[in-house]
């Protein structure tokens, strides 16, 4: 009937996803002729008392929907952070020669990653994806590779940017994947 709806999100407190359940009280309304015997006394005190329900739905969600909003934002700036301050823990890493055998000859300066409206945008698509610990580990194989100077990453100018890659025919995020997918390679 289309009256229950199912969606499953991020919880803004920890990593894992909560399923929610949603009755769509409109679509009750335009249903209860169909579910009750209009001939019933009932049947109009349960037309107002769903109509009643299905308006108090639509004030509630516009509200909501900004409110879920701004919190998938601010869900997004905190990965905008963690992705930088890891970018400069891997740069700090590839100095002291922690990444490499030895010392690098030529040592990487610590840059802030670009962001910008359309960035946090895709971050918020992308923590809706993937959990939060696989894109921190995804994003610290694509940095090894990049602070290596590896043949995939050479010409990469921002890293973020190629690292929000979407491939839509596909419905992934090849980079992240790839990245997550070399990781496990080299742990095993």
């Amino acid at each position: 009937m289309g009256m229950l709806q199912i969606e499953t999100r991020q919880k803004s407190d920890s990593p894992g996803r909560v399923r929610y359940f949603r009755m769509d009280f409109k679509g009750v309304v335009e249903k209860l002729p169909e579910i009750i015997d209009q001939d019933k006394e009932t049947a109009e005190e349960f037309y107002r008392y769903f109509k009643a329900l299905a308006n108090l739905q639509i004030r509630a969600e516009k509200g909501k929907e900004s409110r879920r909003e701004k919190e998938d934002r601010e869900h997004a700036e905190e990965l905008y952070n963690l992705l930088n301050n890891t970018y400069w823990r891997r740069i700090d890493m590839f100095n002291a020669g922690d990444l490499t055998e030895e010392e690098p000859d030529n040592i990487k300066v610590k840059t802030q990653l670009a962001k910008d409206r359309t960035t946090i945008t895709k971050l918020m698509a992308l923590s809706a994806k993937y959990e939060d610990e696989t894109i921190r580990s995804s994003f610290i194989a694509l940095c090894d590779d990049f602070l290596k100077g590896s043949k995939a990453t050479r010409k990469v100018e921002n890293l973020l940017k190629y690292f929000l890659t979407y491939r839509p025919d596909e419905d992934v995020y090849s980079v992240v994947t790839d990245s997550y997918t070399n990781l496990r390679a080299h742990e095993t």
